[in-house]
């Protein structure tokens, strides 16, 4: 079980503005591959690490906002010049 740190109404306003941007993520060929790297890398099941891959993957996104505890241990990935920081709903700015 989780709490939240602020008032839900606002966490749940701002992350239906970044799911909104998630929702258009294709998932392809590239980001199995990616996933599978990441997954060896990082000790990652498959499910984070194809979700991650194609966060990765996409120029769009610049972090991956999530509650799940493994993800935000990694706080920060990198692949190439591309780089994903991984941050708890808390964080995020109104």
């Amino acid at each position: 079980m989780f709490k939240l740190r602020r008032d839900p109404a606002v966490t749940v306003r701002v992350l239906l503005a970044y799911i909104d941007l998630a929702l258009t993520i294709p998932i392809g060929t590239a980001a199995v591959r990616r996933g599978l790297g990441l997954a060896a890398k990082h000790s990652l099941g498959g499910r984070d690490a194809l979700i991650l891959a194609s966060y990765l993957l996409s120029q769009k996104v610049e972090s991956l906002v999530t509650f799940d505890h493994s993800l935000l241990a990694l706080n920060k990935v990198s692949v190439g010049r591309r780089s994903l920081s991984i941050v708890h709903p808390d964080t995020l700015q109104d």
